[in-house]
Order: C-alpha cells, then sequence, then structure tokens
C-alpha cells in the first residue's frame, strides 16, 4: 500500500542518471506523468564540473534555467510547487558546451521529489 498524505503519495526519479552528452550537442530526457504531480525538489548533479546549460520544463515551456558552471550540485526546495497535470511531462534538457577534465561529455543528472494525486 502507498504511504499517502494529504498531498498524495510521495513521489521520486531521476533523470540523466548514466548518460553522457556529447560536447556541442543537447540531449533531452523525459518523464510523463499519468496523474497529477506536484514538484516540491530538485537536485542537479554536475560532478564533473561540465559547461553548458540545463533546462527544466513543462511541455516545453521552460520552468527553470540555469549555466552548467554555476554548480557541481545545486538543490532547490519550492513552498509553492510546480504542478504538472496527468498528460503532462517534465523535461531535462542538457546542453553540453564543454565537458570537465578527463570527461567525454558532459554527465548531468537530477532527481526530482513531490507528490502524485
Amino acid at each position: 500500500e502507498a504511504f499517502a498524505t494529504v498531498f498524495g503519495d510521495p513521489t521520486d526519479f531521476q533523470l540523466g542518471i548514466g548518460s553522457t552528452v556529447t560536447a556541442g550537442t543537447s540531449q533531452p530526457f523525459s518523464e510523463a506523468f499519468g496523474s497529477e504531480f506536484a514538484l516540491t525538489d530538485l537536485v542537479l548533479q554536475n560532478p564533473g564540473g561540465d559547461i553548458g546549460r540545463v533546462e527544466i520544463a513543462r511541455d516545453g515551456t521552460v520552468v527553470f534555467a540555469s549555466a552548467l558552471e554555476n554548480f557541481r550540485d545545486f538543490d532547490l526546495h519550492f513552498v509553492a510547487p510546480y504542478i504538472f497535470d496527468a498528460g503532462q511531462s517534465l523535461t531535462m534538457t542538457v546542453e553540453c558546451t564543454t565537458p570537465g577534465p578527463s570527461n567525454p561529455g558532459c554527465a548531468v543528472s537530477a532527481s526530482f521529489a513531490g507528490f502524485t494525486k
């Protein structure tokens, strides 16, 4: 049985884990929702010190963007969550300009947490 709260069921997922984006290219990573999802927490990881850009979008509309060189680990916690309706998707697009030292490409990933109703 799910661990339900008044906000819904706690839910988490990761995007980009184990993937490498080739220098000079961009790559999207997506998660589609079958029911409403309230995004409350986001942790971006750039352990290799890669240079480029990351965007988080809801159905193609960017809700967050950052230069990769601005962080190695970056966590965000929202008081008012971003709501994704059933049928919508969250997409993280990584644009790799320059991989960090000794990296074959940009290895950026993100962990997302929130509640599903």
